[in-house]
């Protein structure tokens, strides 16, 4: 059902296995960047199963009401994908219907059993998972394989064998944990995570990977201002924040040589333009959140890194990051007034998640490797920090 891509976790593949409770003469994948149909770059096909409306006996109706639909009232799924939007639904075309699949019910609906790889794949991305494409079909249910990031700060992603049973009920038979990664400023809309290890070189390579990925992500955010006639200090501010990031990257990157190695390749890649709404949303998380956060780890690294390459960095990119999360702030405080209600509540949740999502993972357990030479906090000091951001507000 997924093409090579599958990894990617937004596509549909050729469909041959895909079993559906009614026939259809097509399904396609759509993702959108905001709610409603006059959304800024509107919504884009990622995929499509089928020839729509094939059977209507009206095709320019059945047509322009393919055109003209949309998810309406929730999702899905969220989640980026490398094609640059985050609101996934399904839509779907038999005879003259047309209709949407934008919940987990309707989904379970349309594909009736889960009785086929396609089908138990399709619904486990639904629920959050990526899909390895690699199963079986046993009595008790679809056996299948997927990642899934349980974690953005560290980050971690972890392997699972699932069963999905064909009511589609989805139970976790196993679980590899995977290893955690760096937590510092901001990721690139879509962004993948660096492969990491354990060892502080391969970390620093992680490290200097992201802060590539931040300069991406400030070269996004300026043209996005500029775009949307923002006031010129946030442009300029987005601008210097670009430059910011570069010389973060080089300087982490030769770090990562002073361990023995090679900075990681950065797979940032630019989107399409976002609306305010999905801009206020990341930098709720991104900026207003994980920036923060970041800035105050690294003002830590750089009191009580062994290392004084690390202490003497650390303490330039601590206080590049600090004035990033000030244009974070200002930039929600002009992005807020502009905003409907709904969207300034979708803000206000997404930084309260990603504050949320902090707070677990800066409980997990360091390496000493790394609080020694890098100077990065233990769980008892690291929600101490935390306590101090939450306090300074």
């Amino acid at each position: 059902m997924f093409n090579d891509n599958c990894m990617n976790g937004a596509y549909l593949g050729p469909g041959e296995d895909l079993k559906l409770a009614r026939a259809v003469d097509s399904l396609q994948l759509r993702c959108e960047d905001q709610k409603g149909p006059t959304r800024l770059g509107g919504a884009v096909v990622v995929s499509t199963i089928g020839t729509p409306c094939a059977s209507a006996s009206d095709a320019d109706a059945c047509a322009a009401a393919l055109s003209a639909s949309w998810a309406g009232d929730g999702y899905l799924v969220t989640r980026y994908n490398p094609m640059g939007c985050i609101n996934h639904y399904l839509v779907w075309t038999a005879g003259d219907e047309v209709g949407t699949v934008r919940t987990r019910e309707a989904l379970l609906a349309l594909l009736g059993p889960v009785d086929t790889l396609a089908d138990a794949d399709l619904l486990i991305w639904a629920d959050g998972y990526e899909p390895l494409c690699v199963g079986d079909v046993t009595e008790g249910g679809v056996e299948v394989q997927a990642k899934r990031r349980i974690s953005d700060c560290p980050m971690q992603t972890n392997t699972y064998v699932l069963t999905v049973s064909p009511t589609g009920q989805v139970s976790e038979v196993s679980v590899q944990e995977g290893p955690q990664g760096p937590c510092i400023g901001r990721l690139a809309p879509g962004a993948p995570e660096p492969c990491l290890s354990a060892q502080v070189g391969r970390w620093l390579a992680g490290v200097a990977a992201l802060e590539a990925g931040a300069a991406v992500a400030f070269a996004q955010l300026r043209d996005e201002l500029v775009h949307h006639g923002a006031p010129e200090a946030l442009v300029r501010a987005a601008e210097t924040a670009v430059a910011d990031e570069q010389r973060h990257a080089a300087q982490v990157g030769t770090l990562a040589r002073r361990y023995g190695a090679d900075p990681l390749p950065c797979d940032a890649a630019r989107v399409p333009l976002r609306s305010l709404a999905t801009i206020a949303e990341d930098n709720a998380a991104e900026g207003c959140a994980r920036e923060v956060w970041g800035a105050a780890v690294g003002l830590f690294q750089a009191q009580n890194a062994r290392d004084p390459a690390v202490r003497e960095a650390m303490t330039a990119i601590a206080a590049d990051e600090l004035a990033h999360a000030e244009l974070s702030r200002a930039l929600q405080a002009w992005l807020l007034p502009r905003l409907s209600p709904a969207a300034r509540r979708r803000a206000a949740r997404a930084q309260r998640r990603a504050w949320r999502r902090v707070a677990k993972t800066a409980q997990a357990p360091a390496e000493a490797v790394f609080t020694e030479a890098l100077g990065l906090p233990t769980p008892a000091q690291a929600m101490a920090l935390l306590d101090g951001v939450s306090r300074a507000g």
